[in-house]
């Protein structure tokens, strides 16, 4: 790399020379006068490819040391390097910044195949000089269209045949995986690679691509190694090259960094299921990228940062989560890999029938305590369970609870069959609760001032259904499930 700056600067410095030496005879460009030469590039000080920052600062110390010595012919050349993160659209706005409002004399050794492709036809309608730019995409080769456009790098794809050439002679029988970039970059990379190959080109045994937006690429680096590849090919920038190198050097595993909050059960369990993205392209497409994994609470990097009292629940089932750069190993995989968050879903599914089942059986428990209690307890000279006030509400009460507990059994059964009766089990969750709660409330009613007493334990069994309402989806987020599965046109009942 050092060459190439060095090679880099030789040129320009010639350049400028000519530049100053128009100057001398008073034709004058934007940015260029008799004591100062303009110039100016952008580069990803920040973002997914920030490392090549280094290129950037590497070239303003260079001109700082021109300038020290005395300038190009007594001109002060000024480098105005702007930041654009990698961003094409952060690009055009900084260009047209340095050409419209800093009136540079040129565009030099701005970065980025994806960046440059953005200003490239702005800058030849300004006729403002586009020089050296650091990227070896093939595009650039075209004189004809672009005549102020000259690249810098060798072409990639003769880079790439290189490499190609170097496996087919010291590895002849490798199995290839490649990670490529998806842009300009990525495929031409990709193209002079298979090239290369020529008729061995078969090697690849599987290719994935990622995008600059990406946070990681594990999950590719972990499918390539099980589509059996013990060659790696990678075609990314510095970020993602890191996490290649990373992640080979990991093995099969993972590790998970994240937080989550309303973690059943976390503050006393040993074990715990937590569900990550492995591929976040997948994920982002909503076409899986989630897988689950098993594990252990004592793990390095796993830490219960709070316990979250609930209301009913002196002791505390729910924790706040910290993991920090958890290493997972592929037998701690639960189901198949990306496919985690259909697990997710099914339990949610069996949570709904278990609350649903939960919310039937303590609303039965009321109702028999309640009949028992209205048999034996005497007013006015009669069993209270002979006044209808008293009888009608409880015989309500198991009229609902019957129709919830049948309710709750077809939706186990659609389950067992293989459906997901997504529907079913929200009608049967929220009907469920509903009935549940007003069973034991109408069994507070009916023992009058001792179903408020803690002997009875009507009031825990309430507070317990407060809670089921929350769990597993609450009643708003149930109806507008229904309604949505009824406007799309699933109306069998």
């Amino acid at each position: 790399m050092r060459f190439c700056i060095t090679a880099a600067v030789v040129v320009v410095s010639g350049m400028l020379s000519t530049a100053a030496s128009w100057a001398a005879d008073k034709q004058y460009d934007p940015g260029a006068s008799d004591t100062e030469i303009k110039i100016g590039q952008t580069m990803p000080y920040s973002g997914p490819a920030s490392a090549y920052g280094t290129q950037g600062r590497t070239e303003a110390a260079y001109w700082k040391m021109i300038n020290s010595q005395g300038g190009i012919n007594g001109r002060k050349v000024t480098l105005l390097s702007m930041d654009d993160g990698y961003s094409p659209p952060k690009t055009v706005e900084q260009t047209r910044k340095l050409v419209e409002q800093d009136e540079i004399l040129a565009n030099i050794g701005s970065l980025g195949t994806p960046t440059n492709s953005s200003i490239q036809k702005y800058l030849n309608g300004k006729k403002v000089p586009h020089i050296l730019i650091s990227t070896g995409a093939s595009k650039w080769n075209d004189a004809k269209n672009f005549p102020w456009t000259t690249p810098f790098y060798p072409p990639y794809a003769q880079e790439a045949r290189i490499y190609a050439k170097y496996i087919l002679k010291e590895l002849p029988g490798a199995k290839i995986g490649v990670i490529y970039q998806n842009d300009d970059f990525g495929k031409d990379y990709l193209r002079g690679f298979k090239e290369g190959l020529g008729e061995k080109a078969d090697l690849i045994v599987k290719e994935l691509s990622y995008e600059v937006t990406d946070p990681t690429i594990d999950s590719q680096i972990v499918t390539l190694k099980s589509a059996g590849a013990d060659v790696l090919m990678t075609i990314t920038t510095p970020k993602f090259g890191a996490q290649a190198i990373r992640k080979v050097n990991d093995g099969d595993g993972w590790r998970i960094t994240g937080r989550k909050l309303w973690t059943t059960n976390s503050p006393t369990a040993e074990w715990c299921i937590v569900f990550a993205v492995t591929d976040p392209g997948k994920a982002q497409r909503k076409a899986g990228g989630i897988s689950g994994f098993l594990v252990p609470t004592d793990a390095e990097g796993f830490e219960v940062e709070s316990v979250v009292r609930l209301f009913g629940h002196p002791g505390g089932h729910e924790g706040a989560l910290v993991l920090e750069n958890i290493r997972v190993e592929p037998w701690q995989l639960v189901g198949t890999l990306d496919d985690g968050f259909k697990l997710a879903l099914y339990g949610v599914s069996l949570g709904r029938i278990y609350n649903s089942a939960r919310a039937v059986g303590q609303g039965r428990w009321a109702l028999e305590k309640a009949l028992d209690y209205v048999k034996q307890r005497e007013a006015f000279g009669a069993k209270i369970a002979e006044y209808q006030g008293v009888s009608f509400p409880l015989a309500r009460a198991a009229t609902e609870l019957h129709a919830a507990h049948l309710m709750g059994l077809n939706a186990a059964m659609l389950l067992d069959h293989g459906e997901r009766a997504v529907k079913e089990l929200s009608m049967a969750k929220a009907y469920a609760v509903q009935v549940g709660y007003r069973a034991v409330d109408q069994a507070i009613q009916a023992h009058g001032a001792m179903g408020l007493t803690n002997e009875v334990g009507l009031v825990h069994s309430l507070q317990d259904l407060r809670i089921i309402n929350i769990a597993d989806g609450t009643n708003e987020i149930l109806a507008r499930t229904i309604a949505q599965r009824l406007l799309a046109g699933d109306i069998e009942l």
